[in-house]
């Protein structure tokens, strides 16, 4: 898995866009055809689900969790996790989330569904999280669920973590359960995680 690069599979079609020693590669060849469906990606959901405790991956790869509208600071992260020679995981730069939202055709069951399949698949493939915080990302439904995706066993958790502009102590904008992992306040911080 070390030498997987997931940008390089843009233009393979989707039911192929993974190499076989991807976590969950063979589960998803087996469950998409070349025009998949929502239901097709609801199975898919559902064996990934399956697959977060049959397998874990051995290269340090960190999945980067943000709003559209802090992509700046994860852009940030994953540069500083690339300098490192730390793998990372950033949806703008995945293939198939951007043949997404270039193809306006998509109806939108299907694409909710193809975004969760992708960011699945990632998830799957990843040792880390770490979730940019800011005040923007109040209200998100991924951020949250991102987070809670890359876990090790116990409450607490060191292969989770999140960069914030918000102070800890707002409990408004800073969800208490962030504390159970690495709280990053800049951009150094970040980087002792990525090497820790």
């Amino acid at each position: 898995m070390a030498d997987y690069d997931w940008r390089a599979w843009d233009e393979e079609p989707w039911q192929l866009r993974y190499p076989g020693t991807a976590i969950g590669a063979e589960t998803w060849v087996e469950v998409f055809s070349p025009d998949p469906d929502s239901g097709e990606m609801r199975r898919w959901i559902a064996a990934a689900q399956r697959l977060q405790t049959a397998e874990r991956p051995t290269a340090r790869r960190v999945f980067i969790s943000h709003r559209r509208a802090d992509a700046v600071m994860a852009q940030q992260a994953a540069d500083a996790a690339h300098r490192l020679g730390v793998e990372y995981w950033l949806d703008v730069e995945d293939p198939t989330l951007q043949w997404l939202t270039q193809h306006t055709a998509v109806d939108a069951a299907t694409r909710s569904t193809a975004i969760a399949s992708a960011i699945e698949m990632a998830l799957l493939n990843c040792t880390h999280v770490l979730a940019i915080i800011t005040p923007r990302t109040s209200g998100s439904q991924w951020v949250p669920y991102e987070y809670g995706r890359v876990k090790d066993d116990g409450l607490t958790d060191r292969a989770t973590a999140c960069w914030t502009t918000v102070h800890p102590a707002d409990t408004t904008r800073f969800a208490e359960y962030l504390h159970l992992g690495v709280v990053a306040r800049g951009i150094e911080e970040v980087r002792t995680w990525l090497v820790a």
